[in-house]
């Protein structure tokens, strides 16, 4: 009789380390799911980064392209430069495989703290393209004052070097 007590023992013992062995597989799935999209969130946030930087590039380069841009948007605080208020978008930042990685567009103004006008602010949005979402968004801001803007390293002169969700 012992024995057939016995047998049934060890039953309930697998029973209890096989729910464990299940909770632990589903938790480490949920896991990897939720650490795969946080990096692929981070990874379109850093896209979108990178193409608002390009924005501020270009800005820069379009305030310098003639110089009587930076003496117009002094005199003249409602001018501004076509294609640089916010009215087009530009899809020149691309892969390796030249597909676009997604827009940015670009307004050039005076800088609102700064009422001599001695500052230009460049504000550029930048936005990732995703394959059936809407993608994320980032805009930076950044001041320059007239002779900074043809310097290298341009954040050093920054006055405002901003960053919005």
């Amino acid at each position: 009789m012992t024995r057939n007590a016995e047998n049934g023992s060890i039953l309930p013992a697998i029973l209890v380390l096989f729910f464990f062995a299940i909770l632990t597989v589903m938790a480490m799935t949920w896991w990897a799911k939720h650490e795969q999209q946080s990096s692929v969130l981070y990874s379109r946030s850093a896209v979108a980064y990178q193409l608002a930087q390009a924005g501020i590039e270009r800005g820069k380069w379009k305030v310098v392209e003639q110089a009587d841009y930076w003496d117009q948007l002094s005199t003249n605080p409602s001018y501004f430069i076509t294609d640089y208020n916010f009215d087009r978008t530009y899809e020149d930042v691309t892969n390796s495989g030249g597909v676009s990685l997604g827009e940015y567009r670009i307004r050039i103004d005076n800088d609102p703290d700064d009422p001599s006008h001695n500052y230009k602010r460049i504000t550029a949005q930048g936005r990732q393209k995703s394959g059936g979402g809407t993608g994320r968004h980032r805009t930076l801001m950044a001041s320059f004052a007239k002779g900074s803007v043809l310097t290298e390293d341009f954040a050093v002169y920054a006055k405002v070097f901003d960053f919005h969700e």
